[in-house]
């Protein structure tokens, strides 16, 4: 179905957010990105910390060359294709000691599907700025298992949020349990258009719908304040959970996983 403010085959746009989500935060030595490809290379222990995208996931030789200097990297490295590999690049990224560990489904939904959001008198939807931003980065690196020093770059008071593009706007929110800081959600809004990052929950605060909550809440304030859709990247383990939302998938894209050899 069309989505208002998306092209009619909104898989390409939905997944070029991903890739635009870490060049507008990322701007920095540790970065490098031209219009076919983004790479960050932090050093940090997660294989989001060092990421590459690749657009032109087609072309087996491009791949090749930007994926083999990883294959002998000291530090974990995560490579998300933008577009279905064909068979010989997913053979490659075998080869290289790359494994297929995600597939991420590029996800929409119109706001005026979402459903109801339940009467929740726990739970608590806060949209915070740069002075809560320590507060952010602890929940979102405990519920992600992200290093602290990546989660910083990422908050609400990080350089790249601050000095993002006059088209994109970044709202955080925080979900609080019983006044505990529990759950964390970002929406990136470009040109209208809202996306949806960095749903998390602490361990110790899961399966008491926090998750949902922290997703709903928002987008149920947003829609009344005239937005109308909606589009994130969800796991295999998280696109049904995002179907029950409203969210539909409009194709997929595969995420690579490196350890280093010592690790392995």
């Amino acid at each position: 179905m069309p989505f208002a403010g998306l092209p009619n085959a909104p898989f390409h746009y939905i997944a070029r957010d991903f890739d635009n989500f870490f060049r507008i935060q990322f701007n920095e030595q540790d970065a490098k990105k031209t219009d076919d490809y983004f790479i960050l290379t932090t050093g940090l222990p997660h294989g989001i910390s060092n990421l590459i995208n690749i657009r032109k996931g087609s072309d087996t030789s491009f791949v090749d060359k930007l994926v083999r200097p990883r294959s002998i990297a000291e530090f974990p490295t995560a490579v998300a294709i933008l577009e279905p590999p064909s068979d010989e690049v997913d053979r490659l990224m075998l080869e290289l000691g790359f494994l297929h560990r995600e597939t991420i489904h590029a996800m929409a939904a119109d706001l005026d599907d979402l459903p109801m959001l339940e009467d929740a008198t726990e739970f608590e939807l806060r949209e915070i700025g740069p002075e809560d931003h320590s507060m952010w980065v602890d929940v979102m690196s405990e519920g992600y298992e992200l290093p602290r020093d990546f989660v910083e770059r990422i908050g609400p008071a990080a350089d790249g949020i601050i000095e993002s593009p006059g088209n994109v706007t970044f709202r955080f929110f925080l979900a609080f349990d019983n006044g505990v800081p529990s759950s964390t959600s970002t929406h990136m809004i470009t040109d209208g258009l809202l996306a949806i990052y960095d749903v998390s929950t602490k361990p110790s605060q899961r399966g008491k719908g926090l998750g949902r909550f922290v997703t709903l809440a928002p987008l149920i304030k947003l829609r009344a304040e005239g937005h109308r859709t909606a589009i994130l990247q969800a796991s295999e383990m998280g696109a049904p959970i995002y179907e029950k939302l409203g969210f539909q998938s409009t194709g997929t894209f595969p995420l690579y996983f490196n350890e280093p050899s010592g690790d392995r």
